[in-house]
C-alpha cells in the first residue's frame, strides 16, 4: 500500500490532506486522528493538512482557492477486510464501499474535485471496526493511523 501512495504523491506540487470523520464514533475518527497528528509535524508549506470531518465537501472552496495538484482524503471504511486493514483506493472504487458517518460520497466529491481543481485524487481507507457512539478509536485502528503518520514523517514529510 505504502508502494502505491508512493507513485500516487509521486510528483506533487501542491498536497491536500484531508481528514475524514466523526470523532465520537469509535473508529470512524481515524482520519481526523492521523491529520491531527500530521498537522503537528507539517513543516512543508506545500502541504496542506485539512479537517474535513463528517462534511469534507464543505472544503471544496479551501481547494479551489490552494489549488493542490493531489488530494489525499483519510476515512475509515467498513467492508469485509480485517479491522485496521489500509486501503489505497481509487475514488471510483471507494464508492463501493461504505465509508464513515458523512452523508456526500467519497466519489462524488473526488469527481468533483478532479473536475473543477484538476487535482489527482485518492483516498486511504482504515478499515474500521467499533463506530459507537461516544467511544474511542480501537487499538487496532490507533496503530494503523500510526503507520501513515510515520510514513509521512519519513517520507513525505523529509523531502
Amino acid at each position: 500500500m505504502f508502494k502505491d501512495l508512493a507513485s500516487f504523491l509521486s510528483g506533487f506540487t501542491r498536497l491536500a490532506v484531508i481528514g475524514i470523520g466523526s470523532d465520537i464514533r469509535g473508529d470512524d475518527g481515524i482520519g481526523i486522528y492521523v491529520t491531527d497528528r500530521l498537522k503537528k509535524h507539517n513543516r512543508d508549506p506545500r502541504i496542506d493538512i485539512l479537517f474535513g470531518g463528517i462534511t469534507p465537501e464543505n472544503l471544496t472552496g479551501k481547494l479551489k482557492r490552494s489549488r493542490p495538484s493531489h488530494v489525499l482524503m483519510i476515512d475509515a471504511f467498513h467492508d469485509r477486510n480485517a479491522v485496521s486493514d489500509i486501503m489505497l483506493l481509487d475514488p471510483a472504487a471507494a464508492d463501493g464501499l461504505d465509508f464513515s458517518t458523512h452523508a456526500f460520497s467519497l466519489g462524488t466529491l473526488a469527481k468533483y474535485i478532479e473536475a473543477e481543481i484538476g487535482s489527482k485524487v485518492m483516498v486511504l481507507g482504515i478499515k474500521a471496526g467499533d463506530l459507537r457512539f461516544g467511544e474511542k478509536i480501537s487499538g487496532a485502528v490507533v496503530e494503523s493511523g500510526k503507520k501513515v503518520i510515520k510514513y509521512f514523517r519519513t517520507t513525505v514529510f523529509s523531502s
